[in-house]
């Protein structure tokens, strides 16, 4: 689901590192393997797990990944040794769970489905891990999918890409205020950028209030957002 921004980010990562990291072969090793659990209802395509988000806190790593049932939190500190310390169930669940999205505001975990109509946004406090990780907000009232989502942590803004439910049905894009992270205030939609109205935004980076949106088949825009309401 990612494809889209290959291109981008790897020339992100080659101006940051100082050489043309897309022009060398990398060579990986695997330093461990987390079993899948095959009692996990596998959706249409054969798939049980569908996205994965990385966080550290207190000198801990953990992998975040997604799956039909909810969200799997796995300590992987020791890479060799990865142990799944807490699991948060889903607001909808099942085989028609075929994408969920992750991105962290400090020890907040913000989670989304794409499918479901009894899916919500749900926030996770991630600060007591590895004992525990807590919902402390779980609702439908902004939000009840959301193919991909960004947080600009600089900015504390949450992005949300082809959005659906809250007080409009569906929207290209949204921005969220999380000046307060429990309390998202909920500032913009839009779908058109410059000469392009878009049916949706199937993704997108933010940093410093400017966003690389991918519109799908309408194309890349470039927006500065630094103004929500009347983006440039």
């Amino acid at each position: 689901m990612r494809g889209y921004f290959l291109p981008l980010v790897c020339f992100w990562l080659a101006q940051y590192a100082g050489n043309p990291l897309c022009a060398q072969a990398q060579e990986l090793s695997l330093l461990g393997r987390w079993e899948s659990e095959l009692s996990l209802p596998a959706t249409v395509y054969g798939n049980r797990y569908n996205e994965v988000w990385g966080m550290a806190l207190d000198g801990r790593e953990y992998a975040i990944v997604g799956s039909t049932l909810g969200t799997h939190i796995v300590e992987v500190t020791d890479p060799a040794l990865p142990v799944e310390v807490a699991f948060v169930p889903g607001a909808s669940q099942g085989s028609h769970l075929i994408h969920r999205d992750y991105h962290n505001y400090g020890c907040y975990l913000y989670a989304v489905a794409d499918e479901g109509s009894a899916s919500t946004l749900q926030i996770i406090d991630m600060s007591t891990l590895p004992a525990a990780a807590t919902v402390v907000y779980d609702e439908a009232t902004l939000l009840n999918r959301a193919h991909n989502i960004f947080i600009d942590t600089s900015q504390a803004r949450l992005y949300t890409f082809a959005t659906r439910g809250g007080s409009t049905t569906s929207s290209a894009m949204r921005i969220y205020d999380l000046t307060d992270p429990l309390d998202p205030v909920f500032l913009a939609q839009h779908r058109t950028f410059g000469g392009i109205t878009v049916g949706h935004v199937h993704d997108g980076f933010v940093r410093d209030n400017l966003a690389y949106l991918n519109c799908g088949y309408n194309g890349m825009a470039l927006v500065d957002f630094t103004d929500p309401p009347a983006p440039v």
